[in-house]
């Protein structure tokens, strides 16, 4: 490459983006259903960036929404089990 020219950035992969945007959504709005869609487009967008030869970034964010999601998600099955024992304890004590 010729000197004095700009060498182009790569530009963040608007997949990864969307996918720590639906895990971040799931704490904020609704508990299952953005953490799934999360980790569905973090995989997508993980492939996107490796096929993509060095021009796009965002892998570190694909990272992030991962952990957030399944956290999100492991404490959701936990109050879950919570919740149905509370209610199996709740119909033993009325009989």
């Amino acid at each position: 490459m010729p000197v004095g020219y700009p060498t182009p950035l790569p530009a963040t992969n608007g997949t990864a983006i969307a996918s720590l945007c639906c895990a971040v959504g799931a704490w904020l709005i609704c508990p299952i259903i953005p953490a799934i869609v999360a980790l569905v487009l973090a995989n997508k967008a993980e492939a996107e960036i490796a096929t993509a030869g060095g021009f796009q970034r965002g892998q570190d964010l694909t990272r992030i929404a991962r952990i957030l999601a399944w956290i999100h998600l492991a404490l959701a099955g936990v109050a879950l089990v919570i919740a149905v024992l509370f209610g199996i304890a709740v119909v033993m004590s009325n009989n």
